[in-house]
């Protein structure tokens, strides 16, 4: 079985799992159940409750797929899981597919966690490395490196985006000013069209 933490929660990852199995035509079935789970309060091992998003892939191969929440410790930590229950060589291309286009559908990959994600689950939890380690099986660069590239690039993209909106803004202000201005008045000359200039203005 293939397992990882992911950083996003189970129903929103698994509304993601959905939308891409739809848009590439795999046939597979979609259920819940829910599983048990052990988790630490105070160094006493407790057991967990999960409600489990189940998806049973019948073609292009067969997988199944189920997402959940854990709570490490407090019900304030979250831990999300993903798992595969089987990938063998006759699975694994379609398999990556699927999770190429799960990958591309997020601004940050499942695999990295925020500071604040750390901090409520706690900071030096082994699931983190556990997590990059999974992906890297896979074939995605997990790196800290990848990770410092691609937080510059969307920096700059932002960047990008930002700049155009303020020059978009500053085009939409000019235009309104210049919807604003009201066309010079003309006075009628010594030929009697129009009224003609009044004393006042003269």
């Amino acid at each position: 079985m293939w397992s990882s933490p992911i950083s996003y929660e189970a129903k929103e990852f698994a509304v993601i799992i959905r939308e891409s199995l739809e848009i590439l035509n795999y046939v597979f079935v979609r259920d819940s159940t829910s599983k048990t789970y052990s988790r630490f309060v105070v160094i006493i091992p407790m057991m967990g409750g999960a409600h489990v998003y189940r998806y049973t892939v019948e073609y292009p191969s067969s997988f199944v797929i189920q997402i959940y929440d854990t709570h490490p410790g407090t019900k304030a930590g979250l831990m999300p899981f993903i798992e595969i229950n089987s990938i063998v060589e006759e699975n694994r291309r379609d398999v990556k597919r699927l999770l190429d286009e799960v990958v591309s559908r997020f601004q940050r990959p499942p695999w990295e966690f925020t500071s604040g994600q750390r901090l409520m689950v706690g900071y030096l939890l082994p699931e983190f490395r556990a997590a990059r380690k999974a992906w890297a099986q896979l074939g995605y660069d997990t790196s800290r490196k990848a990770s410092r590239k691609r937080r510059k690039e969307e920096k700059a993209k932002w960047k990008l985006e930002r700049t155009g909106r303020e020059e978009e803004n500053v085009k939409v202000k000019e235009i309104k000013g210049e919807k604003k201005r009201e066309p010079a008045k003309e006075l009628s000359g010594p030929d009697g069209k129009g009224k003609g200039p009044n004393e006042k203005d003269l």
